[in-house]
């Protein structure tokens, strides 16, 4: 009976050291475009995402990619809008770039260039949050067109005032405390199945 036991108290601690720790995404600004067949000019919108630190993964160039969890959009008069396409966020490293994609489509649909506030080297592990910046997309590179929502077809033609924020959440000090308790118990564990041996 210790082994199992012991196994899946080893295993329920490396699984919880394994884990990153959530993050939530915000992109905001004000947007023109076109959701379902309704049009809306220098609307508030905010997009919102989960995921987790240890979802990144690197890709040439370099760029840090974060698979986005349950993206949505809120754009003021319509109700919120989930993205049924798989989205991503994505970092070029010292570019000052931030973009949210249409992973499905492998196709970038916002972002902004903010210099020298922390996205060059920003690779989805802490907290930030940038103001401002250049929206190259879709202002310069058009390709927020008919983004599959659960409210219809989504375009985006402009946006103004982004914004991006992050925000990591801390372990909290119980968890710690339940991944060493379980360390401590496999440890127990075995070396009492040891001494019963001799």
């Amino acid at each position: 009976m210790e082994t199992p036991l012991s196994l899946a108290l080893f295993l329920g601690f490396t699984a919880t050291a394994a884990f990153g720790n959530p993050i939530a995404l915000t992109f905001s600004g004000v947007a023109t475009g076109t959701l379902g067949t309704t049009s809306f000019t220098d609307a508030p919108f905010t997009v919102t995402s989960g995921g987790n630190t240890s979802s990144v993964f690197v890709t040439p160039g370099p760029i840090d990619n974060l698979p986005a969890i349950g993206a949505t959009i809120d754009i003021t008069g319509f109700s919120p809008a989930a993205f049924t396409d798989a989205t991503s966020w994505v970092d070029p490293e010292g570019s000052g770039d931030i973009i949210f994609n249409d992973a499905t489509l492998n196709t970038e649909i916002l972002g902004f260039t903010h210099l020298f506030a922390g996205l060059e080297t920003y690779q989805f592990q802490n907290s930030i949050a940038v103001v401002g910046g250049f929206p190259f997309i879709p202002n310069i590179f058009e390709n927020f067109q008919n983004i599959p929502t659960s409210q219809g077809l989504l375009t985006i033609t402009m946006t103004s005032n982004n914004a991006f924020t992050a925000v990591v959440a801390t372990p909290e000090p119980a968890s710690l405390w339940l991944a060493l308790t379980g360390l401590g118990a496999a440890v127990f564990f075995g070396r009492m199945r040891r001494s019963t041996r001799t």
